[in-house]
């Protein structure tokens, strides 16, 4: 006869002491997770958050070459701004007679903006003191001091007791005139003297070219050391300009000393070199 099979037993039937039931996965309490809207969400501010990044560099770089371009053009235009400068200071020894008048009348309204024109015409040169050197073709450098003396101004040397006198802004620039001129004979008066010494070098010098700055004659003529009517001449010494571009027509002391010598009775002339 065939066997019959046995039906197999249900879990909780067997009495094998062990437990076989457990939770239906599909019945777990997954309300922690995102939902994918969150997380269609969240990649979407991701990627948003990364396209700022390099968008923000870029600003910065574009924001640095402007900035860069910027500062070139003001370091261009006050490089600039410092030639024009310089070529209109160093065109004023080639001015006429009558522009140079108008020069120093300006000058003196700037540096005197109280006074009234009337009162500023009473401190400027007339224009007949001014010699015309337009005609003067060689660079205004102190290698060419003796050629622009042999054109202009050889004509008052030797003059018993007189000078020409030479203006330089400053002690070193009439050191160095007074080298460019060693040869003609000159004396240097400047501050680093004593009154004593400049008086001494007056009384026995035979040379008549004086080199000296306006603050020193100034003071020279207030100790009575030096008188008026001892200059033939003047020539001032326009063409330098110190390291920080002032030149002598930037000292206020230039314009009484100038007045007061042009105002002797010799009348001396001026020549801008």
């Amino acid at each position: 006869m065939g066997s019959k099979k046995r039906a197999a037993p249900e879990a909780d039937d067997l009495d094998d002491g062990l437990d076989y039931s457990f939770d239906n996965v599909a019945d777990e309490d997954d309300s922690h997770l995102p939902t994918e809207e969150q997380l269609l969400e969240e990649d979407s501010n991701s990627e948003e958050e990364e396209s700022k990044i390099p968008e923000d560099q870029s600003e910065k770089k574009e924001d640095k070459k402007r900035k860069k371009r910027k500062d070139e053009k003001l370091v261009q235009k006050k490089k600039q701004k410092t030639e024009d400068m310089v070529a209109e200071k160093k065109a004023v020894t080639n001015y006429s007679p009558d522009l140079l008048a108008d020069f120093v009348a300006s000058k003196l309204k700037k540096l005197n903006p109280d006074l009234s024109s009337l009162e500023i015409n009473e401190l400027s040169i007339k224009p007949h003191c001014f010699a015309d050197t337009t005609g003067f073709s060689e660079p205004r450098k102190l290698i060419n001091y003796p050629k622009f003396f042999k054109q202009y101004v050889n004509r008052f040397l030797g003059r018993k007791g007189r000078y020409v006198v030479i203006m330089s802004m400053s002690a070193i620039r009439a050191c160095d005139a007074h080298r460019a001129l060693q040869k003609m004979g000159t004396i240097k008066l400047i501050k680093k003297n004593s009154i004593r010494h400049d008086k001494a070098i007056l009384m026995s010098s035979k040379n008549s070219i004086a080199v000296t700055t306006p603050g020193r004659i100034k003071k020279l003529m207030d100790e009575d050391v030096f008188q008026v009517d001892r200059v033939a001449a003047i020539v001032v010494d326009s063409s330098y300009l110190d390291p920080k571009n002032y030149h002598i027509w930037d000292d206020p002391d230039m314009f009484p000393v100038l007045k007061r010598l042009t105002e002797s009775s010799k009348e001396p002339q001026v020549f801008l070199y």
